[in-house]
């Protein structure tokens, strides 16, 4: 009988050893983008699409919410990913998934970081430290320019591609500095309209969306 319980207490201690290191991983390192609600489907309407380099830069908006996405520019996606189409947009996958007449296009980038942010609970507190950002110009036009590098506080938003990833900047004069030298620090902010900045002598960039690196058109 004492052997049997030993076996017993054995058990639950693995058990409970098991579920405890399940718990261990760091949030927001490999964990995919998602909203607090549960997974559902909703009727959104695409308002704006944009070419760059290899992504459509859309829009998507439903009654109560509106995100902005980049989607691979393949002939597939151009057929789900059109101005004035309706989607449906589910919850899940690292950013979600969207299909329209039975074809699907999914996100391959977010560029609505705040909402993504205040979407996701975080678990720790008072600021961070800002981290070194390294990162090369890959596209240019009018509005945006597109740097692929290492960005290692993605986690904090969920975005687990921080080692090798596409960040999206904006066209202006504070960026200049920081897109001429390549390197810069980054920080994280967990309230206010901007999310990360890339820091220089000359001011701040802010970094306004993170994609996964495709290959050109």
């Amino acid at each position: 009988m004492a052997e049997l319980r030993a076996q017993r207490l054995s058990l639950s201690l693995a058990a409970a050893i098991t579920l405890g290191m399940a718990g261990c991983e760091p949030p927001g390192v490999a964990e995919p983008l998602k909203a607090k609600a549960p997974r559902a489907v909703t009727t959104a309407r695409v308002t704006q699409v944009t070419l760059r380099a290899a992504y459509l830069d859309a829009t998507l908006e439903s009654s109560n919410w509106s995100l902005r996405f980049f989607f691979p520019a393949t002939k597939a996606c151009a057929r789900v990913i059109r101005r004035d189409a309706r989607v449906e947009y589910r919850t899940g996958g690292p950013v979600g998934e969207v299909q329209s007449a039975g074809e699907a296009c999914d996100p391959v980038g977010i560029v609505s970081l705040p909402e993504w942010r205040d979407r996701r609970a975080r678990s720790r507190g008072g600021p961070l430290p800002p981290f070194t950002a390294r990162f090369k110009s890959i596209y240019t036009d009018e509005e945006l320019v597109l740097v692929r590098g290492r960005f290692p506080l993605t986690g904090e938003i969920g975005w687990a591609r921080g080692d090798d990833t596409v960040a999206v900047l904006p066209r202006e004069k504070g960026c200049n500095d920081v897109l001429s030298r390549g390197v810069a620090p980054m920080e994280f902010h967990a309230q206010g309209p901007q999310v990360f900045t890339l820091v220089s002598e000359e001011g701040s960039c802010p970094v306004i969306g993170f994609a996964i690196p495709l290959r050109g058109p």
